[in-house]
């Protein structure tokens, strides 16, 4: 709900730390994109509060810069996926990132 909206400035910002940290190759661009995409998609949907606080801990923890690059190339190859349109659909965007859409 709102209260979760509330805490996504921080949760982006940690994110953005710790992409800069896994991967500091990573331009300013790629962390901002990331992180925005990673906050919206992974952080925001996940609706059990316990399930939300093991984000941090999965981030930190489990992904690797291999990982961090992967996701990247997912998330530019969106635009690949829309061609002229300005939106994506919740389907593409896990066909996009080779996830079932029915998942």
């Amino acid at each position: 709900g709102k209260a979760v909206l509330m805490t996504l400035p921080a949760v982006m910002a940690d994110v953005a730390a710790v992409l800069k940290e896994k991967a500091p190759d990573l331009d300013d661009a790629e962390v901002e994109l990331l992180s925005s995409d990673l906050a919206l998609t992974e952080y925001l949907f996940i609706e059990e509060e316990e399930e939300r606080a093991k984000f941090g801990p999965w981030l930190k923890d489990t992904v690797t810069n291999i990982d961090i690059k992967a996701m990247l190339k997912n998330r530019q190859g969106y635009k690949d996926v829309l061609g002229e349109r300005n939106t994506i659909t919740v389907a593409e965007a896990k066909r996009a990132a080779g996830i079932s859409p029915t998942a």
